[in-house]
């Protein structure tokens, strides 16, 4: 999948506030994903 855009969600913003203890101020923030599927396995059917 090539990825054209991502974005952050409300708990990446708690983490960037220091809201979770556990996440460390390195941690990459989003997972919001929209992107192109280029290519498809041999057996993918849909």
């Amino acid at each position: 999948m090539k990825v054209t855009r991502i974005t952050i969600c409300g708990i990446d913003l708690h983490i960037h506030k220091g809201g979770v203890p556990t996440c460390t101020s390195d941690r990459i923030l989003g997972h919001e994903v929209v992107g192109i599927l280029e290519e498809t396995g041999a057996d993918v059917i849909s």
